[in-house]
């Protein structure tokens, strides 16, 4: 057994209104509370984008600062000064190369740190937007 042709569903009576025309205020309120829980979803939808957007950056701000601490750490500073510290401690030093060397490597390791440091305020700035976009969707109202 098949049933009939018409696969069980009633026809829809015709409305009784135009589809724009409320027949009474309760109608208008519930249309209102829909449009008004509408637009509070899409500004949800919106705090958590931004929430995750905020995440992703504070993620990609943590790894170049680790990566530009890294490099700082790893490099040869302390080598290179070294060396310039025997070259001024050797009998027959050349003390204006001495002084060019190691003005050179200041001024290296303090791009380094400006660098660094950079890094670092990226990062806490990076944090602190995290950290609101957090508290902003911790308010939100699940259901």
């Amino acid at each position: 057994g098949g049933g009939g042709g018409g696969g069980g569903y009633a026809a829809l009576p015709a409305p009784s209104t135009p589809p724009l025309l409320l027949a009474d205020d309760c109608e208008a309120d519930d249309l209102r509370l829909v449009h008004e829980s509408l637009k509070e979803e899409q500004m949800f939808s919106n705090d958590i984008l931004h929430f995750h957007e905020a995440i992703s950056h504070l993620v990609e701000a943590q790894e170049d600062l680790v990566e530009c601490h890294r490099e700082f750490q790893q490099s040869d500073f302390m080598q290179r000064s070294g060396r310039l510290l025997k070259q001024a401690d050797s009998p027959d030093n050349d003390m204006e190369g001495y002084a060019r060397g190691l003005e050179e490597l200041l001024e290296e390791q303090e791009l380094h740190v400006a660098q660094l440091r950079a890094k670092v305020s990226s990062f806490r700035q990076q944090l602190q937007e995290e950290e609101m976009a957090s508290r902003h969707v911790k308010k939100m109202p699940f259901p």
